[in-house]
């Protein structure tokens, strides 16, 4: 695991909480120079630690049936069903998981039938023994922002912990 340098975790802090702040404007707010923050960005990006993205509320969209599935898997091809529910393009979201569930997904449908031929066509993959599904009927926070938990430098210029 690739440790971060004080800057490069401001750099994510500050775009978690306006992605479209200009590189000069983060420069100044951490005290750094706007070609710091470039390549800060930049080298986040190309390791893959962020990504840009747009959050949707699917009822916004007409989008009517999001769900979160638990899937009962055998756990020697966990894995793989990982990676195969990973392509159908209903699925936002996968996970292996612990618990009563080897696998947890989120699903967008734009409707209950949808839901329903999503659900069957899951059922058709081979190594799936069950599954539990959650339709989610409003969402109160939908965020993918992640703040270090007990991080102890606090940063003047940006007034709160990072």
């Amino acid at each position: 695991m690739q440790s971060l340098d004080e800057t490069a975790l401001q750099v994510i802090s500050l775009m978690q909480d306006d992605a479209r702040m200009s590189f000069v404007k983060m420069a100044e707010t951490i005290g750094v120079t706007e070609g710091t923050v470039r390549r800060k960005v930049t080298q986040l990006l190309e390791d893959g630690i962020i990504k840009p993205t747009v959050i949707v509320n699917p009822y916004a969209i007409q989008y009517d049936a999001p769900a979160l599935i638990g899937v009962q898997a055998e756990q020697k091809k966990s894995t793989k069903l990982a990676e195969e529910i990973s392509k159908m393009k209903e699925v936002q979201f996968v996970a292996l998981t612990t618990g009563p569930y080897e696998i947890m997904i989120q699903v967008v449908t734009r409707s209950n039938k949808d839901l329903t031929d999503f659900l069957l066509r899951l059922s058709d993959i081979e190594g799936i023994k069950g599954t539990n599904t959650f339709l989610i009927l409003r969402i109160y926070k939908q965020t993918w922002q992640l703040k270090e938990a007990g991080r102890s430098t606090r940063n003047k210029k940006l007034g709160s912990l990072i």
